[in-house]
């Protein structure tokens, strides 16, 4: 698995995908994203099938089911890999071992530009004061380990937001307030998806006045692969 590919993968993770853990040594990973947001699956599909990971289909899925927690019917799209040994590092990763989703408390080692550009696409909110918010399901302590991996590789202060889910739960999210947000913007909107690109209150002029643009993390002029 090239750098690029693995970047990718590790943002998709922390935002909506699922990863699991599977017979002989092997894992897959499944994305799913709401009909809506059917531009943004078909390029990660596209981009993940590009890279050489084998797929169980060809296209992307549709299908509905029943959202339990809200009493609502939700259409989905919907595609995973095939259970392959290239990817059970990461399944090692992230999921303990009862197989739950965990945090590795040494993300920052492989968390860069592209990794959190794909996170904001995945689980990213807009904040339309400027910012943007990064909805998680975690325990606090790893939220914490999020918020020091930001720090720590993007220089970004941000703050926890309590939100009220509509079953009564309390979660947090990570809030990226917009100074620190317009600092990276340069670094992650080459790797943003144009149909993305309103959750951090930008257009596709800005996304194009950014082609070029040179970070200084290793790797990360690898644009090529994400023209859309």
């Amino acid at each position: 698995m090239n750098k690029a590919l693995r970047e990718i993968l590790i943002g998709a993770i922390l935002g909506d995908a699922h990863i699991r853990k599977t017979g002989l040594n092997k894992a897959f990973i499944s994305f799913e994203q709401s009909s809506k947001k059917a531009d943004y699956l078909n390029f990660l599909h596209e981009l993940v099938k590009k890279e050489g990971l084998p797929l169980m289909d060809e296209t992307v899925r549709t299908y509905s089911r029943q959202d339990v927690r809200y009493n609502t019917q939700n259409s989905s799209l919907y595609f995973r890999t095939q259970s392959i040994e290239e990817l059970r590092p990461l399944a090692d990763m992230f999921l303990d071992e009862a197989g739950a989703k965990h945090i590795p408390k040494n993300i920052a080692e492989e968390f860069t530009h592209r990794s959190l550009a794909f996170w904001i696409m995945d689980d990213g909110q807009q904040v339309k004061k400027g910012g943007v918010t990064l909805c998680t399901d975690l325990l606090l302590e790893e939220v914490n380990i999020l918020k020091e991996a930001l720090k720590l590789n993007f220089n970004l202060d941000t703050n926890i937001h309590h939100k009220k889910s509509k079953n009564g739960s309390i979660y947090e999210r990570i809030y990226i307030p917009k100074a620190g947000l317009d600092e990276i913007k340069p670094s992650i909107i080459p790797h943003i998806h144009d149909s993305m690109l309103y959750k951090i209150n930008t257009g596709v002029g800005f996304k194009q006045n950014t082609e070029g643009f040179e970070s200084n993390q290793e790797s990360e002029m690898e644009i090529d692969l994400f023209d859309t």
